[in-house]
């Protein structure tokens, strides 16, 4: 009892650290994950959605030797095993047949293509919570039917080598991409060569009492009147916005959880409310990975087709390869891959009309967003209702950041009004 008690103070001395999020992050990076700061908290954030309503599934994309499946690994260090569930595939039938309850657990497939006979099953689950099947019995000359039934909807986890995967997962899952730089590659390799990935395993009790509290008893966080205004900004060009939307809010609940045990709102009350300063820090871990998952593009496209868009409006003509050379700061050959891709995934398009030296140009599309979620800057200077100034700790440094309002004469908007979100 009294072990259970000190464990139990140890973990909320850590909830209560106002750099709670980047702690976490430093902890997952001690299990064995080098680099993929973003992800290790994104997989983290996840996992806590088991005990919300709207549990959020990832999948993590990559090449072979990326490290896919030793940064889902990481991640899970910090869960404890009564809520995990670890499978190296799964049946046509399983899913249906299991005994264990799958409320309020997480299901780690190691490949997506593992569970590929259960598919069916397994959507079922991400969408409707239950399932029922119903089977043929036969005992002799008799024959019957019996219902086999599974409640819950956990948090799937799993990887895969491909791009793309099946427009009806792709839809349930929030893609998350492996780091495959040639940066990454040479940090691993250094870490690999000092002995670094060979340090001894921390005791992982105290942080397992963290994930336990924090998943007991959540309150009910309620949405901001600013979230009108913010429903406004999120792209709708694609219906997969009307999953990635309840995704998203279940990830920024996420975070408001985490930080509200550091800003004192846990303690005063049973009902929270989702801050500016949360989303800031929830924009810090998830937008490049909605941005990804919105437009089905890798993010280095993305940040390919952010720089014509900037450089476009910049110069206000269309762009060559040699200018987006220099602003990426990249090779040029890598410049041209990825300008292909967001080509590709009509995120970049090719200038009409002949130029000088049958050059190639680019505009950026007007078809498809670059970004799912809304700059903070741009929220704050646009809705009226925020504080003019706010604080945070940015998750992934742990430095304590400033936004300003910036002023402007014109186009500042009143978002009082309520979100049909809410």
């Amino acid at each position: 009892m009294k072990k259970k008690q000190t464990l139990l103070k140890v973990a909320m001395e850590l909830i209560k650290d106002p750099k709670f999020l980047f702690n976490i992050g430093q902890q997952i990076g001690v299990a064995g994950v080098i680099g993929e700061n973003r992800n290790r908290l994104v997989l983290f954030l996840a996992c806590l959605t088991s005990a919300q309503e709207k549990p959020v599934s990832i999948l993590v994309k990559g090449p072979t030797g990326s490290g896919k499946n030793n940064l889902v690994k990481a991640g899970l260090s910090v869960v404890p095993k009564e809520v995990l569930i670890t499978r190296s595939s799964f049946s046509d039938k399983a899913l249906a047949h299991g005994d264990t309850k799958l409320t309020q657990k997480i299901v780690y497939i190691a490949e997506h293509r593992a569970g590929k006979h259960a598919e069916f099953f397994r959507r079922l689950l991400q969408s409707e919570g239950e399932l029922h099947h119903e089977a043929t019995v036969v005992a002799g000359a008799m024959r019957g039917t019996e219902v086999a039934s599974r409640v819950g909807a956990p948090v799937f986890l799993s990887t895969t080598t491909d791009d793309k995967v099946y427009p009806d997962d792709e839809t349930r899952f929030l893609s998350l991409r492996a780091d495959e730089s040639s940066e990454q590659t040479r940090e691993v390799v250094r870490a690999q060569f000092s002995g670094e990935s060979q340090k001894e395993p921390v005791q992982l009790a105290a942080w397992h009492e963290v994930f336990r509290v924090l998943c007991k008893k959540i309150p009910i966080i309620r949405h901001p009147s600013w979230f009108g205004y913010l429903a406004e900004r999120i792209p709708a060009s694609e219906p997969r916005a009307r999953r990635d939307v309840p995704r998203f809010l279940s990830l920024l609940k996420a975070v408001t959880l985490c930080r509200s045990y550091a800003d004192g709102r846990r303690a005063k009350a049973e009902e929270i409310e989702i801050t500016f300063a949360d989303y800031c820090v929830a924009f810090q871990i998830l937008a490049d990975s909605f941005s990804s998952t919105f437009s089905a593009a890798h993010p280095l496209s993305l940040q390919v087709a952010a720089h014509v868009r900037e450089l476009h409006s910049n110069f206000k003509r269309p762009i060559i390869v040699e200018e987006l050379v220099k602003a990426m700061g990249w090779k040029k050959q890598l410049v041209y891959k990825w300008l292909a891709d967001a080509v590709k995934h009509n995120l970049v398009t090719l200038s009409a009309g002949t130029h000088a030296n049958n050059r190639k140009m680019y505009v950026p599309s007007e078809l498809r967003p670059t970004s799912f979620l809304p700059e903070p800057q741009t929220l704050l200077d646009e809705c009226a209702e925020l504080d003019a100034v706010v604080h945070y700790e940015d998750p992934l440094t742990g430095d304590t950041c400033t936004l300003r309002r910036k002023l402007r004469k014109e186009g500042r908007k009143n978002c009082h009004q309520k979100s049909k979100l809410a």
